[in-house]
């Protein structure tokens, strides 16, 4: 690079620098330490979980382009306990250089660092940080303390505050913090850490997400079959209708779009993680958000209750047949959802009734992705995907991921226990050809199914990624460490041998790897199928109930098996096909 470049020009081009090219290029000359220091504080990324080595994802994996109202960044990334220790110790010995960060971000794994250290190096370096715009904290096992917050000397700076924090009830000041455009408040216990803030006087606000848990992939994909079939009702959700009723709550724990905020500033995207919700709660969201700026909305693992409290017995779950209410949280609530373009339902009930979901996907118009969990009782026969199908039918010209997970309940007891089991007809299929502009799918398919799929989707000429889950386990001629499997004899046997070391199943040339391999070649002849029907299938996923294949059919002459590290990053692949997309 010239150094005779113009000081501001030389600042611009570090901006996009990536970090290692940055700092060696700052220690250069003087002029140009002077012009891009500034830079390699700019944007800060505390994240040790592990790197990935393979060429073609190695990019992807890598944290980008994070980015503020005004400008966007290349960070710097920090995965060390050694790094973290010496850049909090250099903000020290320089309070000048904490100035220089508007953005600071942790997130899915943090350096073994001590949590009494790291709160004494954080209270000594968060007076400084003058600039600050983006502060976001997902790290699982170490919340932020709220009396962090209220060290920062410039509040009204604040753009973006994410992640978990501790004590917001007693030290979180929402009128300080009057700028931010984006809040997720993940990891609350109670409904007494949320009471306390006032969000109406988040004047700018454009997007809200509340969650019980904190999530370490924020990436919308589901990719592992856990993330959707894991668990449909935890008893210990947050009741949002509690957290209305809290003697200091405001109006309604949503209360972000009151009347006095200027129309332009509406909120956009709206994410509920782990909530419980009743009918009434439709109505007083909609009362207070304006439906038509609402572009994106996520219910994830939410519970609808549709009865009173006391329909249930005191000590255990009873289902009574009744009918569902007039009015469902959805019915109330879409009423006036105008503009959506991403939704993801994950919502149960008492009764499983999935109609009022139905109507509201049919009601909205030009979806972009939809991901819909449902959910029903155990029955003889094969589950009628035809109403779900008709709904789709109202996005042909613009839908292009579609995520479907359909869980079978056979009984309620503590709560509602997913079974994956069920199946459909395949002719209720043809139904999604319309879905022509379609570029990632996932189905839950019945092993019988797979070589058939094709014949009932031929005419989706654009998808790219196909995820298949299969559901019945018990008709699998191979599976390895299946308790299901036809015969798992010799397995079982090996693995209930306290003589055999662990490290043995998990070897090169273990009888599980060998299966597993086994297991590999026989689907590969439905990846070399599939490829035929759908030219532009870039990835195609296969999972079983303990192992998932992935083949990459990019190339119609070369369909090959990626390994494990390409299944743990297959979120950033579907992401990576979609780019273009919102």
């Amino acid at each position: 690079m010239d150094s005779t470049l113009p000081l501001d020009v030389l600042r611009d081009l570090g901006r996009w620098l990536p970090q290692n090219d940055l700092i060696h290029l700052a220690f250069t000359c003087r002029r140009l330490y002077r012009a891009l220091h500034e830079h390699i504080y700019l944007a800060i990324v505390i994240d040790s979980s592990k790197r990935v080595f393979c060429l073609e994802l190695a990019a992807e994996c890598t944290t980008r382009y994070i980015q503020t109202s005004q400008s966007a960044f290349e960070p710097v990334v920090i995965r060390s306990l050694y790094a973290l220790t010496r850049f909090l110790k250099t903000l020290i010995a320089h309070p000048e250089y904490a100035q220089y960060i508007r953005i600071l971000v942790a997130q899915d794994r943090f350096p073994d660092v001590p949590a009494l250290d790291l709160k004494n190096y954080l209270i000594q370096v968060f007076p400084h940080l003058d600039r600050l715009q983006v502060l976001n904290w997902y790290l699982p096992d170490c919340p932020l303390h709220a009396e962090l917050l209220a060290l920062l000397p410039r509040p009204e700076r604040l753009e973006s505050l994410c992640g978990n924090f501790q004590s917001l009830h007693t030290n979180f000041c929402a009128k300080n913090f009057f700028a931010l455009r984006h809040v997720d408040i993940s990891g609350f216990s109670s409904a007494e850490a949320l009471a306390h803030i006032d969000f109406s006087k988040f004047h700018l606000l454009e997007s809200l997400t509340l969650s019980r848990n904190v999530p370490r992939n924020r990436i919308s994909f589901a990719s592992k079959l856990d993330r959707c079939c894991r668990k449909s009702v935890e008893t210990q959700v947050e009741n949002l209708t509690a957290i209305l009723s809290a003697p200091k709550a405001p109006l309604c724990m949503l209360q972000i779009i009151s009347s006095q905020i200027e129309p332009s500033h509406r909120l956009r995207s709206l994410v509920l993680r782990d909530i419980s919700v009743t009918p009434s709660d439709g109505r007083t969201l909609l009362e207070n958000i304006d439906g038509t700026t609402l572009n994106h909305l996520s219910l994830e693992n939410c519970v609808e209750q549709l009865f009173e409290p006391d329909f249930y017995h005191p000590n255990e779950v009873r289902i009574v047949r009744r009918n569902p209410p007039a009015v469902t949280f959805m019915d109330a609530f879409f009423a006036g959802i105008t503009h959506l373009r991403l939704l993801d339902i994950n919502l149960t009930n008492e009764l499983c009734y999935n109609d009022a979901t139905l109507r509201a996907i049919s009601k909205l118009r030009g979806l972009l992705r939809l991901s819909v969990h449902l959910k029903h009782f155990c029955q003889r026969g094969a589950y009628d995907i035809e109403p779900l199908i008709t709904a789709l039918r109202t996005h042909r010209h613009t839908l292009k991921h579609l995520n479907i997970c359909i869980n079978v309940v056979e009984r309620i007891h503590v709560s509602l226990c997913p079974k994956k089991v069920s199946y459909y007809e395949l002719d209720s299929l043809h139904g999604l050809c319309v879905l022509t502009h379609l570029r990632v799918l996932r189905l839950p398919v019945k092993y019988g199914q797979i070589e058939k799929i094709p014949l009932h989707l031929s005419q989706l000429k654009n998808i790219e990624i196909l995820h298949l889950v299969v559901t019945d386990l018990n008709s699998l001629p191979l599976t390895a460490s299946c308790n299901n499997c036809e015969n798992p004899a010799m397995y079982a046997l090996c693995k209930s041998n306290s003589l055999i070391a662990t490290e043995y199943f998990h070897g090169a040339n273990s009888y599980a790897n060998s299966l597993k391999e086994e297991n590999a070649n026989h689907f590969l002849e439905f990846a070399v199928l599939y490829k035929q029907f759908f030219p532009k299938l870039a990835y195609l996923r296969i999972d079983l109930n303990d192992q998932s294949f992935l083949f990459d059919c990019r190339s119609a002459s070369f369909i090959s098996f990626k390994d494990q590290v390409y299944l743990d990053h297959f979120d950033l692949l579907t992401s990576r096909h979609l780019s273009e997309t919102y």
